[in-house]
């Protein structure tokens, strides 16, 4: 049996997701060409498993997102292919998996490392004029952003990710509980027992 995607049992990888293989090669020059592709697969969340060869979990997005690769790689002079491979020897599905979860902590442990550095800037029970809690309202809608678009292509989520929001989280409900404790006190400048810290 098939499904939609026309995989078969025998070609499944994790949870029955058989692998998007895009394979490339890149003319050397213009230099440019090869940093605007590689910046393109990292968008869209592929790993490389070898210096041409790149992957993703089967779906039908990802197979849109590597024929757009495709077609500007073929347009800028180069070769590409797509396949759909599922590994049988030298690499195992959990050795692909981490490969993606090293990828994504990278990211989430930057960002998280940047979120505890805000809220370690401001100690507890510490005054907080209006402006600075707008500049930090601002840094976290920042983080947020940076967040969503991580996730968007963490296909196999890892410790880091929860670490991450955890880390917004925090800073988000610190926030909110300044602002609740600066109107209880009447706003200005007086101190907030709420505090961010």
């Amino acid at each position: 049996m098939t499904d939609p995607l026309g995989t078969t049992p025998a070609q499944t990888g994790i949870d029955g997701q058989p692998w998007l293989l895009l394979i490339h090669q890149i003319p050397p020059k213009p230099d440019y060409f090869r940093v605007k592709v590689g910046r393109r697969l990292q968008r869209v969340g592929a790993v490389a498993i070898k210096n041409s060869v790149y992957v993703l979990p089967a779906t039908d997005p990802a197979m849109e997102e590597f024929q757009w690769v495709l077609r500007e790689i073929t347009g800028g002079g180069g070769e590409a292919w797509i396949c759909r491979a599922a590994f049988v020897a030298g690499l195992t599905n959990g050795q692909v998996v981490a490969l993606f979860q090293r990828a994504r902590a990278e990211v989430y442990d930057e960002l998280t490392a940047a979120v505890r550095g805000a809220l370690d800037a401001v100690p507890a029970g510490s005054r907080v004029t209006d402006e600075r809690r707008t500049q930090l309202e601002g840094e976290l809608a920042r983080h947020r952003q940076r967040f969503a678009a991580v996730i968007r292509v963490d296909f196999f989520p890892g410790p880091s990710t929860g670490a991450a929001r955890a880390a917004l989280d925090t800073m988000e409900a610190r926030l909110r509980a300044s602002r609740a404790g600066r109107l209880e006190n009447g706003g200005g400048g007086r101190r907030c027992a709420a505090g961010l810290g």
